[in-house]
């Protein structure tokens, strides 16, 4: 008779056991690392897409020292200056058009902070195109 005995079997499957236990939270780790590193590439893109709109209309804004601007995703998208498909690799999905980059000016130096409505303190903003 050829074939494997029942202890070589077991072994193999001991063994193929440990080797999942091993690699599969290091494939994982992985992941969620290359998740975050996406999450962040995506984030500067927008905020270098914000740059491209201030720069293209700096004379047209007013960015006097204290002043706040918002411009949400949505705006950004319908100027031609972010892609339509921004997606967050974090949940797969499209961010949300409603998250607003906010521009400010301290001490002339031009500040962009991007967020959630949910997520930051919006008083006090005012909307381009609104």
């Amino acid at each position: 008779m050829k074939g494997f005995t029942l202890i070589e079997v077991l072994g193999v499957l001991i063994l193929l056991g440990a080797i999942s236990l091993i690699t599969i939270p290091i494939v994982t780790n992985v992941i969620k690392d290359n998740k975050k590193t996406l999450y962040d590439i995506q984030i500067k893109n927008i905020e270098g897409s914000s740059r491209n709109f201030v720069a293209e209309n700096l004379f047209k804004l007013d960015l006097s020292e204290g002043k706040k601007l918002g411009i949400t995703l949505k705006k950004l998208k319908e100027l031609g200056y972010l892609e339509e498909n921004a997606i967050d690799p974090q949940t797969s999905d499209k961010f949300n058009d409603s998250t607003v980059v906010i521009i400010s000016n301290k001490n002339n130096d031009i500040l962009y902070t991007i967020c959630a409505t949910n997520e930051c303190d919006l008083d006090g903003i005012t909307y381009y195109g609104e």
